[in-house]
């Protein structure tokens, strides 16, 4: 008797893992060392915000990818809504990572992010443009760019620039700032109205500022070329 309970709890614990290992199976198969090996830009990533579809190459995703070692995620099959992304493009030429820019975006030199963002207010954009310029100067260390002019802030001491349109502020609205304009200010951010609610920023590196407009232009025709119809 004790016997034949012995075998029917080995048997139990026998189809148990074998259960377990037939259901764990097409997890096996992507592992993070599978998904290392992938063309990423052989999948897409499918998600919604604020009612806009995007399908974007899974290569501009490597945000994600580096916090796993490199391992690619799965995309979903089902469009997911999201309320935020970040998008890691080359700086040059927008390109989503590939093998022979890998050493680039790892080393995050030559890369540039992206965020879209629904989580801020949609009016964020405009109170920051309603109230902020009222204390704005114009400021000669600044001078001004391709349609842009710079300002100085009371709130942000002489060293806080923002270029932005000439006053009055029209949408949809742009604002490129440098938080701290000094001579060794590398990077400077772009904060945009892209469409339906839905906000970008990026970081512009200071030699690239001159080209400002060319960059920004690339910017929105990258996220157009998303957008599912």
């Amino acid at each position: 008797m004790r016997k034949k309970r012995g075998l029917s709890l080995i048997l139990c614990v026998k189809l148990f893992w074998l259960t377990f290992l037939l259901a764990f199976f097409p997890f096996v198969l992507a592992t993070p060392q599978d998904r290392t090996m992938i063309d990423p830009n052989k999948e897409k990533v499918i998600v919604s915000m604020r009612g806009v579809s995007f399908d974007i190459p899974l290569g501009y995703f490597f945000h994600d990818a580096s916090f796993t070692r490199g391992s690619w995620p799965v995309p979903s099959k089902v469009r997911s809504l999201e309320r935020s992304l970040v998008i890691t493009a080359a700086i040059d030429d927008l390109h989503p990572w590939t093998r022979e820019t890998a050493a680039s975006f790892a080393s995050g030199r030559g890369t540039m992010r992206i965020r879209l963002d629904t989580n801020t207010p949609v009016n964020w954009l405009d109170n920051y443009m309603k109230y902020r310029y009222k204390t704005l100067y114009e400021s000669e260390l600044a001078g001004s760019l391709d349609g842009l002019k710079g300002y100085g802030s009371k709130y942000g001491g002489p060293n806080e620039v923002s270029y932005l349109p000439s006053l009055p502020l029209k949408k949809p609205y742009l604002i490129l700032r440098c938080g701290n304009f000094r001579s060794d200010t590398r990077m400077c951010e772009v904060t945009f109205d892209y469409r339906d609610g839905i906000i970008v920023e990026y970081a512009l590196p200071v030699w690239k500022m001159k080209d400002w407009r060319l960059t920004h232009q690339s910017v929105v025709n990258l996220l157009n070329s998303f957008i599912s119809n």
